[in-house]
């Protein structure tokens, strides 16, 4: 049996020292939570060490849908006017809306 240690990440994986603050953050939407704070991380404006532990973010969303994928959207939304699928929709949001009670279901 391998050992745990083999399927671990290498030590140390996280950054030393940080307590999950992200200043900044509670002023801030309509960005995704890694993009957001990697923004706010590299923002010149904050006072911060001058060694960076961030890494450069991928390609921005619109270079990493394929072309493939966008044209298989645009056909199978072409025909259905309640097509609820796009391009352009968020990665991992569930729909949660802050404060927003007593509306699960509902149209």
């Amino acid at each position: 049996m391998a050992s745990i240690r083999k399927i671990l990440p290498p030590q140390p994986h996280y950054l030393t020292g940080y307590t999950g603050f992200v200043p900044g953050l509670k002023f801030h939407c309509g960005e995704t939570y890694g993009r957001l704070t990697n923004t706010l991380f590299l923002d010149q404006r904050i006072k911060r060490s001058k060694k960076l532990v961030l890494l450069e973010l991928g390609k921005p969303h619109e270079e990493w849908v394929s072309k493939e994928d966008k044209e298989a959207l645009q056909n199978r939304c072409h025909d259905n006017k309640e097509c609820r699928y796009t391009e352009d929709m968020v990665i991992g949001y569930t729909g949660h809306v802050p404060q927003y009670r007593f509306q699960d279901g509902h149209k």
